[in-house]
């Protein structure tokens, strides 16, 4: 014990600034691989305490079948907070992993995001639907696929901005592209529509 109190007492007051930050990098890794994994049971349990019983019941119903999808995006998001460790004296190792963070976080995201829409509308939308006398198979299949391509678009379009891509280069480069295929295809469509 002693041994303990002599080593605590050499220590500097400000020690967290003197231990080294891939050492802190290290801890803050294993905790939010931790964290993450009971992503899940931590929002439960935070949910358990703000919301009423009758709301947990539609949690239960939502969150609960995809806590999968929870827990990569909770270990993304912990993971990727951790890594904020490494920016000051490992600047090309952060410069070098930041990319593939964000991508690993943003895809999981959108992930969780697709099964929720996609668990939202399987359990509210065929009863809204079925009340309003239409067909729920195939405008389900259209609202999910509608929803998709927007979550695509958007995660495209935010890992594009965390990466300092241009955008409106690349759309400007599309839309030019797009009038040069149209006037290079105008005669085969022509031919085409006439033949239909």
């Amino acid at each position: 014990m002693d041994f303990l109190q002599n080593i605590m007492n050499d220590l500097p007051v400000n020690s967290l600034a003197n231990t080294p930050r891939i050492f802190i990098f290290g801890i803050a890794l294993l905790l939010a691989l931790l964290v993450g994994r009971w992503t899940p049971a931590i929002a439960q349990f935070i949910l358990r305490r703000i919301l009423p019983t009758a709301a947990m019941g539609h949690y239960r119903q939502l969150i609960e079948p995809m806590q999968g999808s929870v827990r990569w995006a909770g270990t993304a998001i912990w993971v990727s907070l951790s890594t904020v460790w490494l920016r000051e004296d490992f600047a090309s190792l952060y410069g070098f992993l930041k990319p593939f963070m964000d991508l690993w976080v943003i895809a999981t995201v959108a992930w969780l995001t697709s099964r929720l829409f996609r668990q939202i509308f399987r359990i509210y939308g065929v009863d809204v639907l079925k009340k309003l006398g239409l067909e729920a198979d195939e405008l389900l299949l259209v609202f999910e696929t509608i929803v998709n391509v927007v979550i695509g678009l958007i995660a495209v379009l935010v890992f594009a901005q965390t990466q300092n891509f241009n955008l409106v280069g690349l759309f400007a480069s599309l839309g030019i592209g797009g009038i040069a295929v149209a006037f290079a295809s105008q005669k085969i469509l022509e031919q085409l529509l006439s033949t239909i």
